[in-house]
């Protein structure tokens, strides 16, 4: 039984509260007086704007008129021009219309297009919530019109700006689409589980990430051309970083060298080949780091210094150089050729790392460079210019362990302090003091001449290489 007019005012009105008396009279198609006559006593108004009052707000509880209710609503603003607030209505009025008509096809081909438009103008504008709620609002409605492409296209909108554990349902269903219903955009798909997996790598569920990130592999089975040659170099690579997480540092780096693969397989632009390369070197120098094989990545290291000098891609060159620094005197006995990395490699060096750093306000890794570069210089003796450039007050415990140890190579303090938060710094400091009392025996005629001739040497080597290379692992 269609509904009365005061019943289809009221129910308008519950529905959008707050409203200005003519959109309201203009969604209805009656005038001003049809509205006021009709619900008397149920409607408070306040200049042109009216909505209802505790009466009307109870007698719209007991209206069963949301089917025609949306439908005016709907019709209203989709005969509007496009605005971002006529698409919001569309895609709040028209979804509860279609929802309640079970999703007639014109009215869910409609409102899919605009939730997707709405999703991808979050997307795109960094609006996290827009695309999120729209994005799934486009997936819900694409599924049920059987359009799962653009229901795919939704989901992978909100998954980029939203935490997936609160999408998981929807993700679920998104697994379980026979592929065979989304065999013309499979790429979209396997992109969606791309970002699925990258969401779950920034939050640390690396096992979660496999599973999303294994079902793309799977589902991509040929690389045809430059996309899907990107996807699975993608696909690769966030693998191996989830496998990293979980101390899987064997098959890590067997797909990172796979990822590798198949990138000087792809045809594709040799810039864009060369700078992705970058990427998997880098990440297959840390891996190797990370394993304690120095040697091995210090040659990763090594090779994105070269290339990244020749691509002029300062990022790389800086964070290469230091690595590649730091790798190769860890992987090496003793502290020689400590004045040679202090130089410039392939155009490059830790100076100008520093620079790169300090002009991009990173001091994360300024500090670091400046660690690596202060152990050299001890290592080589210049004691008064190490100061200079870890004397800023940046560093944290570290930096002042150093500053203390220089301070008692120049005579300056008799031992170093012990009260570091950290526990390996106060075992170094109590390993430093015990090794400067044995030079207090130097006094005793028995024993100095062979402490001076036996220990020194060894005390300060260990004190001026052995020691600050250490510094580097904590």
């Amino acid at each position: 039984m269609p509904c009365s007019l005061r019943e289809l005012i009221v129910k308008v009105l519950s529905i959008l509260e707050t409203v200005d008396v003519r959109e309201l009279v203009g969604i209805l198609g009656v005038s001003v007086n049809d509205v006021v006559n009709s619900v008397s006593g149920l409607i408070t108004m306040e200049g042109d704007t009216v909505k209802l009052n505790e009466a009307g707000i109870k007698e719209a509880s007991g209206i069963n008129c949301e089917v025609e209710a949306y439908g005016r609503l709907y019709e209203y603003y989709r005969a509007k021009p496009r605005s971002l607030e006529r698409d919001v209505a569309i895609a709040e009025y028209g979804y509860r219309y279609a929802e309640y008509l079970n999703f007639p096809k014109d009215v869910s081909k409609e409102v899919l297009e605009v939730c997707l438009r709405l999703a991808r103008f979050g997307f795109g504008s960094n609006v996290a919530e827009l695309a999120r709620k729209y994005g799934v609002r486009a997936f819900i409605v694409g599924l049920r019109a059987g359009d799962y492409c653009s229901a795919i296209d939704g989901l992978s909108y909100a998954v980029r700006k939203a935490d997936p554990l609160g999408l998981m349902p929807f993700i679920g269903q998104a697994m379980s689409i026979n592929k065979e219903l989304i065999k013309n955009c499979i790429i979209n798909y396997v992109g969606l589980m791309l970002h699925v997996g990258d969401g779950f790598i920034s939050r640390n569920y690396f096992r979660e990430v496999l599973r999303f990130i294994d079902d793309g592999l799977r589902t991509l089975s040929n690389v045809v051309d430059e996309v899907t040659c990107y996807l699975r170099v993608r696909l690769l690579n966030t693998k191996a970083q989830a496998l990293t997480g979980i101390g899987n540092y064997e098959e890590a780096i067997s797909d990172l060298n796979k990822s590798l693969d198949t990138l000087n397989k792809c045809a594709m632009d040799e810039i864009t080949r060369r700078r992705a390369a970058l990427e998997i070197m880098d990440r297959l120098g840390v891996v190797n780091y990370m394993t304690g094989n120095y040697a091995e990545a210090s040659r990763y290291f090594l090779s994105v210094l070269n290339e990244s000098v020749r691509l002029g891609e300062e990022s790389f060159a800086a964070s290469s150089n230091h690595n590649y620094v730091k790798s190769t005197i860890l992987s090496n006995v003793g502290c020689t050729d400590y004045s040679r990395y202090l130089e410039s490699m392939s155009g490059w060096s830790l100076y100008d790392s520093l620079r790169y750093y300090s002009s991009i306000n990173d001091n994360a890794n300024l500090s670091k460079v400046k660690l690596l570069i202060a152990v050299l210089l001890i290592g080589v003796g210049k004691f008064d210019e190490t100061f200079k450039v870890i004397n800023d007050g940046y560093g944290g415990e570290v930096h002042r362990f150093l500053k203390e140890l220089l301070e008692l190579l120049l005579g300056k303090r008799d031992f170093v302090n012990t009260d570091y938060v950290s526990m390996r710094l106060t075992m170094l400091g109590n390993f430093v003091n015990q090794l400067i009392q044995l030079f207090k025996l130097s006094s005793d005629k028995s024993l100095g001449e062979v402490i001076n001739r036996e220990l020194h040497p060894v005390i300060y080597e260990i004190l001026t290489c052995r020691l600050p290379k250490l510094l580097l692992l904590l």
